[in-house]
């Protein structure tokens, strides 16, 4: 497998992440929800993971003060099972506690995994 790479989601990226929580989720985020997020909540922090410049999976928290909550964590279906959704995972972790985050959540979604 490629090497992952995981970045903060840009505007540009939606698109595709608009994908990735639509294989996953029953009910999918509209582009709007992550445009908000990205550009005008301040707490929010959305990063993407990619193979060779390919988008495949994503998470979202929200950090205030020192509580972290995950909003989303997803990765294509084709890429699971292969540890990449732990990294992300770990990766988001890290994130709430160099921000100060004492507590961390996870916010549930339906997914259309059977």
């Amino acid at each position: 497998m490629n090497e992952l790479t995981i970045r903060a989601m840009k505007i540009g990226d939606v698109e595709k992440v608009i994908e990735v929580d639509k294989a996953s989720f029953s009910t999918s985020w509209t582009p709007d929800i992550f445009y908000q997020e990205i550009s005008e909540n301040k707490y929010a922090h959305y990063y993407i993971v990619e193979i060779a410049g390919h988008i495949i999976g994503y998470a979202g928290a929200w950090i205030v003060y020192e509580d972290a909550q995950i909003t989303n964590i997803a990765i294509k279906p084709e890429y699971r099972g292969k540890k990449i959704g732990q990294k992300l995972f770990q990766f988001m972790l890290q994130l709430a506690k160099v921000a100060g985050a004492e507590r961390l959540s996870l916010e549930v979604r339906a997914s259309n995994v059977i």
